[in-house]
């Protein structure tokens, strides 16, 4: 017989709010979206909070690329051609300082506007 997995729970917490600007933090790891896009999610935890945000790129690694640009911040020069496992990017990428900049974004839905802070396109920078 199956054992039965127990059921997860969530509990609300109160909105936190990040003021725009200059921050620092950590990336703590790294998540692959597959669906609707292929993209990798830096996952950063900002300095004396408990927020965590995330950087993304499309999978698209090339020296032009998003993705690729980061890399090279960190040291890493790419080579065509080579492949570059999870596990290099994890000793990359995760535990290191960064710095980054904050932004507001506003969406609206179900009537409603919702608000939540963004780390800005080309702001995450390692920050030694």
């Amino acid at each position: 017989m199956e054992q039965e997995q127990p059921k997860r729970t969530f509990k609300v917490k109160e909105s936190m709010r990040l003021d725009d600007g200059a921050h620092t933090g950590e990336i703590v790891r790294i998540d692959y979206v597959d669906e609707p896009y292929q993209y990798v999610e830096f996952v950063v935890k900002v300095e004396n909070s408990t927020l965590e945000l995330n950087y993304g790129c499309p999978q698209n690694l090339s020296a032009n690329s998003k993705l690729g640009r980061i890399f090279e911040l960190f040291g890493r020069t790419l080579k065509v051609n080579e492949e570059i496992s999870e596990d290099e990017m994890k000793q990359i990428f995760v535990g290191k300082k960064v710095k980054f900049v904050t932004v507001t974004e506003s969406v609206k839905r179900d009537g409603q506007l919702r608000e939540y802070a963004r780390i800005a396109s080309e702001s995450l920078k390692p920050s030694n």
